[in-house]
C-alpha cells in the first residue's frame, strides 16, 4: 500500500544487502499506482538506490542496470513505455558497448 512503514521495515531488512553489494531499488504497480508516482516515504528511504527519472541508467563499475518505468497507472493496470522514452534509453546506452547492462523494469 506504499505505507512509510512498509518503506521503512523494507529498509531495513534490506539494509545488510545494500551494505554489502551495489544495488538498484525500482518502484512498481504498488508503489506508483497507489501515490501516482514514486511515494515521498520510498524516496526517503531508498533515494541512493533509486534513480531520479525514467529511463535511468545506474552504473556500478563495468555493469549498468536500465530502468525503464513500464507501470503507468490507469484503469487497466498495464505497462506501457512512451516512445520518447525508448529514444531516451537508446541514447544512454549510446557508447557504452563496455557497459554489461541488465533491464530492469516490472512489465515485460
Amino acid at each position: 500500500m506504499a505505507l512509510t512503514s512498509e518503506f521503512a521495515l523494507a529498509r531495513r531488512e534490506l539494509d545488510p544487502l545494500f551494505q554489502a553489494a551495489p544495488a538498484v531499488v525500482i518502484p512498481v504497480n504498488h508503489d506508483l499506482y497507489v501515490k501516482k508516482g514514486v511515494p515521498p516515504a520510498m524516496r526517503e528511504y531508498f533515494s541512493p538506490w533509486l534513480g531520479n527519472r525514467s529511463p535511468y541508467l545506474h552504473e556500478h563499475g563495468e555493469v549498468g542496470a536500465l530502468h525503464i518505468e513500464t507501470c503507468k497507472p490507469d484503469l487497466l493496470s498495464r505497462g506501457y513505455v512512451p516512445p520518447h522514452e525508448l529514444e531516451e534509453a537508446t541514447e544512454l546506452l549510446n557508447g557504452r558497448e563496455d557497459l554489461f547492462v541488465f533491464l530492469c523494469l516490472h512489465y515485460p
